[in-house]
């Protein structure tokens, strides 16, 4: 009976043992899937590309630019004849020396890149897709080409 005892226990302990392993196993494959963006490490001149929430950290610059959102896109569609080229207007947040600067990025209608100043340095920007006649751009599609230049 005893010997049964030890069985039972002996089996018990190794249930016991795998809950903390499948504990640190799920721990991990959720940070793994959690919401916290990428961080992206570019230099000044450098070309990239931010999806909505996406962030770069410009290298020696003590400077991180967070792509927020499209606060409006009235760009003429592609294939389309428009009295007005419009605009598409872009937020982003400028992180420098710890203190946050919201900044929005105006791209005119048919313009290939577009430029805004942010103290000493010039931001080249582009926002893509670009309207097509009857199709909607999901919030998420959008994608903020930048370069930071001194």
């Amino acid at each position: 009976m005893r010997d049964g005892y030890r069985e039972g226990m002996t089996g018990k302990m190794a249930i016991l043992w795998w809950i903390p392993l499948a504990i640190l196993v799920l721990s991990i494959l959720m940070a793994g899937c959690s919401s916290n963006p990428e961080v992206f490490t570019v230099g000044t001149g450098e070309m990239f590309t931010l999806g909505t929430g996406q962030s770069a950290l410009i290298r020696g610059e003590d400077m991180v630019i967070t792509f927020d959102e499209v606060t409006a896109d009235s760009r003429c569609p592609q294939g389309v004849v428009c009295i007005w080229a419009g605009e598409a207007r872009s937020r982003i947040t400028i992180t420098q020396g710890g203190i946050p600067h919201t900044l929005v990025l105006v791209q005119p209608g048919l313009s290939e890149n577009a430029q805004e100043t942010f103290g000493l340095y010039t931001l080249t920007h582009r926002l893509s897709p670009y309207p097509r006649e009857g199709e909607a751009i999901a919030p998420n599609q959008y994608r903020l080409t930048l370069m930071v230049t001194k």
